[in-house]
């Protein structure tokens, strides 16, 4: 009996290691190409700092990099300026904010998820300038999602049954379409989708 308890309790505590997130950083580097290969160069920390960094993306214009980061315990996003080799803090909430991507055709805009104290994980716009930011989509738990062209987002939703969503916007009537794919996975495992 004590041999079956000793494993279970080793990968509980293995599983629950291989999920913390972890201190983590962002580095940019040169990408060369030569010939039929690559070479990498001048590597970059632009996020350097103690804590998890991850989820990174480039900004429409490709001058800097959005990406999550957390402070003071919760998640908030930073950019880096590639050429100024700046970095700073666009969000700053007592909620977190995860998951940034720029908004296609929307230069002045970024989206990301955030999550409040309620569980609620809702995909928000916001404006580079600092402006108050929108709900997106706000009537589904978000969990995963990018950006398969400017009218276009795909989405993964939190829950036993794993919805994955196309939803089309259209921006001049303010109304917006889904199809929804959904899929049971049991014990909540997440799995790796590929869709359209």
């Amino acid at each position: 009996m004590q041999i079956k308890i000793i494993p279970s309790i080793f990968m509980l505590l293995c599983s629950a290691y291989a999920f913390a997130q972890e201190a983590t950083e962002i580095y940019l580097f040169d990408l060369i190409e030569n010939g039929k290969s690559f070479t990498i160069k001048n590597s970059v920390n632009i996020s350097n700092q103690k804590g998890y960094d991850n989820q990174p993306s480039f900004t429409e214009d490709g001058a800097s990099i959005l990406f999550t980061s957390f402070r003071d315990g919760q998640a908030d996003i930073a950019i880096y300026d590639i050429e100024q080799q700046y970095r700073g803090w666009l969000t700053n909430t007592p909620e977190n904010e995860i998951s940034p991507m720029a908004y296609p055709g929307k230069k002045k805009l970024f989206t990301c998820i955030r999550s409040d104290n309620k569980e609620k994980q809702q995909l928000y716009t916001y404006s580079y300038k600092g402006n108050e930011p929108e709900v997106l989509i706000g009537d589904v738990k978000i969990a995963y999602y990018t950006w398969f062209n400017k009218n276009t987002l795909v989405t993964m939703s939190w829950a036993i049954w794993m919805p994955c969503m196309s939803i089309t916007l259209n921006s001049k009537s303010n109304t917006r379409s889904s199809k929804i794919q959904a899929a049971h996975f049991k014990e909540n495992r997440v799995p790796c989708l590929s869709v359209l």
